[in-house]
């Protein structure tokens, strides 16, 4: 959560004006070996009025590729490659007019007095979060496909998630490729 505050992904309000508290817990895994302490958001919690955030969200249509033609074509390449994005999700501002919809409780110190945040960025555990990266990637490739147009391949198709499966047949064009995905991506504020 601290985190959260020092990357601005978060801010504190003095004065809240939130229509929705979303309730979060700490998940400890102890085998991870990348992030062994995470921040679980709930957003189909039910408020006062039995109305989650999440039942008044549109989902939008499913984007992402199957994983198992994701799978498939990263099989096809002779040399292979992987990559993830770094705190994907958390890379993606919301409008600062839906702020008051991802509100939290949190204090530092349990000696200290329970304070209002807004999240500012995607929420994982709402319901947005699988289609809104999706779409960014899709643009980012339409963008690119002229300049770059393997690349922007690999953007649009080659991505679950945050994962990136890729690969070319020669080394030199899969390290060329991989570059060109890190340029493009690295422009859009998604670093793998």
């Amino acid at each position: 959560m601290i985190e959260y505050r020092e990357l601005q992904h978060m801010r504190r309000v003095d004065s809240p004006k939130s229509r929705y508290y979303i309730p979060h817990l700490l998940v400890y895994r102890p085998d991870s070996t990348t992030t062994k302490l995470r921040v679980v958001f709930n957003a189909s919690a039910k408020n006062k009025t039995g109305i989650s955030l999440n039942n008044t969200l549109l989902a939008g249509p499913t984007l992402k590729p199957l994983l198992f033609e994701t799978l498939l074509r990263f099989r096809q390449h002779k040399i292979a490659f992987s990559a993830d994005i770094s705190k994907m999700y958390r890379q993606i501002a919301i409008h600062p007019d839906d702020y008051h919809l991802q509100s939290i409780l949190w204090r530092d110190d349990p000696q200290k007095p329970v304070e209002t945040f807004q999240l500012t960025t995607l929420t994982y555990g709402t319901t947005t979060v699988s289609y809104i990266p999706t779409k960014c990637f899709q643009v980012l490739a339409k963008q690119n496909q002229a300049a770059f147009p393997e690349e922007a391949n690999a953007i649009a198709q080659d991505f679950y998630m945050d994962d990136l499966l890729s690969g070319a047949d020669t080394v030199k064009e899969a390290i060329q490729k991989r570059n060109g995905i890190h340029a493009i991506l690295d422009n859009a504020n998604f670093p793998l």
